[in-house]
């Protein structure tokens, strides 16, 4: 069965693409915590008196990557947003991207059948 997606809600693409890209930017957050604590310590073994510059510590490890989720989700919506409206602009004019789903066992999704004693029967 061949369909046409004529457009995207907007208030979806947005939820969609804020989780999505909030759970990347904690996985990018958490690899750019561990690559500052470990250059930010070997820095600061370097210098000649003892300081802080350089350690970003445990809070920074926990710190980081939510930031950095929250500023990925906040990026990546916008954009997703923006797709959307280009998407549903140029589908208006074009027509919709055309989708072919395979209609598995419709038939007892839409009508239920129960049993009885003296055999099955379909709910109308």
């Amino acid at each position: 069965m061949k369909m046409e997606l004529k457009r995207l809600g907007l208030l979806s693409v947005i939820k969609i693409c804020f989780v999505l890209f909030f759970i990347l930017g904690i996985f990018i957050g958490l690899l750019w915590a561990f690559i500052l604590l470990i250059f930010g310590n070997l820095f600061a073994a370097a210098l000649p008196v003892d300081t802080e510059i350089g350690k970003i510590g445990l809070i920074g490890i926990v710190v980081f990557p939510i930031f950095s989720g929250l500023f990925y989700g906040f990026i990546g919506s916008f954009f997703g947003l923006v797709a959307a409206v280009f998407y549903n602009i140029a589908a208006g004019i074009l027509g919709g991207v055309e989708i072919e789903i395979a209609a598995k066992d419709i038939d007892k999704l839409s009508e239920p059948e129960r049993t009885t004693e003296e055999g099955k029967y379909r709910l109308i």
